[in-house]
């Protein structure tokens, strides 16, 4: 199957003009979506998060986004019912992706490897998962094997419901309650690490890194 893939690394925080500039091109129903947040990071990411799920419309399906028929899952997951489309949409740090399916369900997480202490995270993993990161504090292969089961719950569509420690994910497959996922690795830039999640195996895809000023709709500004 194809998946399309539409992100933004903006690498900081924008500017009160910037953040202006691209809030006046969200369709006014997601307005409160992205005002509720008292961070601005948050709202950042969120305001990002809807102007790809804009360029993937008008990219894949030659048509504007339906924003007014958005709905979110139990899950908290945005969806555009019958749209034709199904997305992920993750962000951590300055990155912001979405990952798009044409047909059938599809998972994406993306995180910001940054020391923490892993042992708060004891309670999500099997013992011998555990231990294959926390001796020697590996961030890489945590982050790697978080975003893996993250990318899985995403694609079951039940994230809050199931806990991640049943969710079992090694190499480029994974499986949670009888359900085989397919993994894959995304290449994003040096210090940050990514995977989608789909029950198909991903033939193709398609990478779509989108500036400022692309996502402003200025094309011809390399901003």
């Amino acid at each position: 199957m194809a998946i399309h893939l539409f992100f933004n690394l903006s690498q900081r925080e924008l500017s009160d003009g910037e953040f202006n500039d691209l809030i006046s091109k969200v369709h006014h129903s997601q307005l409160p979506h992205i005002l509720k947040f008292r961070q601005r990071k948050d709202a950042q990411n969120t305001l990002i998060g809807r102007l790809l799920v804009s360029h993937a419309f008008k990219t894949i399906l030659n048509r504007a986004a339906n924003f007014e028929e958005m709905v979110f899952t139990e899950a908290k997951r945005p969806v555009i019912p019958e749209s034709g489309l199904n997305f992920s949409i993750s962000h951590s740090q300055f990155l912001t992706a979405c990952a798009v399916a044409v047909n059938g369900d599809v998972g994406l997480d993306v995180e910001k490897i940054t020391p923490i202490d892993l042992n708060i995270f004891r309670p999500y993993f099997e013992e011998a998962e555990y231990k294959s990161f926390s001796t020697g504090n590996d961030f890489d292969l945590f982050y790697s094997l978080w975003t893996k089961k993250e990318a899985i719950l995403k694609a079951y569509g039940h994230g809050l419901t199931v806990p991640l420690i049943d969710v079992y994910a090694s190499g480029n497959q994974g499986k949670v309650h009888g359900r085989t996922w397919h993994l894959r690795t995304l290449g994003f830039p040096e210090g940050y690490v990514g995977h989608i999640a789909t029950e198909q195996v991903i033939d193709n895809l398609i990478y779509y890194p989108l500036t400022l000023s692309m996502l402003a709709g200025r094309t011809g500004d390399k901003k």
